[in-house]
């Protein structure tokens, strides 16, 4: 692409927002005109890459903008960063996975080759010099990295702990993570000095309905699928439908990650660090982080012990349950 201009925009949507977006771009207002005319105008012929960073928070603004320069500008380019698609005509996303983590299972892999291992690696070292991992420490680290799952801020705030702690200590405080992982960089915005404010960070972009299935989901372990998550997170009015939709915004929004399908049915999972999070929140709303869907799980528990007519639905029910019966059954 030659004789490419770049704009980097941050907080791109609404008025402040464009005019944002104009002086980045070097574009003056032009009453009585409104400027995102004047910004489409002044990039109609220009050969021109883009990018925005960290739309999430403005996401309908950023969408309309987009949508209108890309209607307007031929030979416009835009490279968005952001936690949910624009879902804007032409879009194409690239999702971004967490950092590639040692498996557990491989008795030949040396952890410390691996991308997470290594940032863990080069992070601990630069705040204690001449941390290296050995044969007893590379395991350790390696498990670290797993349930922190590949994200490169807990890793960073993981081994900025090694100041005061040693590998172990950092690693047998994670149940208590969101404590544990504070105090990054003091020139980063808010959101990415702890692990707590990044997951606050797109919780709070969450309407009600999507924050109270985000909660309920903390009950699920392992994976899920959409009929079980029906059966247990629905409920107070709400119906198939509208969880399915729910379930969907938090696909989009990075919250719940995809899998890969089994058979027919498509399978999710929260990420431990978020689903620590949800569980948080599920515990404020309800008082006790096991209240979920008491009803949906004891009648499921009775049909498949009892011969009742649903009698295969439940135990298919059952065996999908992430959670042991001795959990179900200390719900209140």
């Amino acid at each position: 692409m030659g004789g490419i201009g770049a704009g980097f925009c941050r907080g791109v949507g609404g008025g402040a927002g464009a005019r944002a977006f104009a002086g980045a771009l070097g574009v003056q207002e032009q009453p009585p005109r409104p400027l995102p005319e004047t910004i489409a105008r002044s990039l109609q012929t220009r050969e021109l890459l883009l990018i925005l960073d960290n739309c999430e928070h403005v996401i309908d603004g950023a969408a309309g903008l987009v949508s209108l320069l890309l209607s307007r500008c031929p030979e416009l380019t835009v490279l968005a960063t952001s936690r949910e698609p624009l879902h804007v005509p032409g879009e194409h996303l690239y999702e971004i996975p967490p950092m590639a983590l040692p498996d557990p299972e491989d008795g030949t892999c040396r952890p410390e080759t691996t991308d997470a291992v290594c940032l863990f690696c080069d992070r601990a070292a630069a705040v204690r010099p001449g941390f290296v991992l050995d044969r007893e420490s590379a395991p350790l680290a390696a498990a670290l990295c797993r349930r922190l799952d590949g994200m490169p801020l807990a890793i960073e705030l993981a081994a900025a702990r090694m100041r005061a702690l040693s590998l172990a200590e950092v690693a047998a405080r994670l149940d208590d993570r969101f404590r544990l992982l504070t105090g990054g960089s003091r020139t980063a915005h808010p959101r990415q000095q702890t692990l707590r404010n990044t997951i606050a960070w797109s919780v709070d972009l969450l309407d009600d309905a999507e924050r109270t299935l985000f909660a309920r989901l903390s009950a699920f372990t392992g994976s899920f699928d959409l009929e079980v998550t029906e059966e247990v997170c629905g409920g107070e009015g709400g119906s198939a439908e509208e969880v399915l939709d729910r379930l969907t915004g938090l696909v989009d929004k990075s919250l719940v990650t995809l899998m890969q399908a089994e058979g027919s049915a498509m399978r999710y999972r929260l990420l431990e660090t978020v689903r620590a999070y949800a569980r948080e929140r599920l515990a404020r709303r309800t008082g006790n982080p096991r209240l979920l869907g008491r009803a949906a799980w004891n009648r499921g528990l009775v049909a498949a012990e009892t011969g009742h007519p649903d009698q295969a639905r439940a135990q298919r029910f059952l065996r999908l349950s992430p959670l042991p019966r001795s959990c179900i059954l200390e719900t209140i």
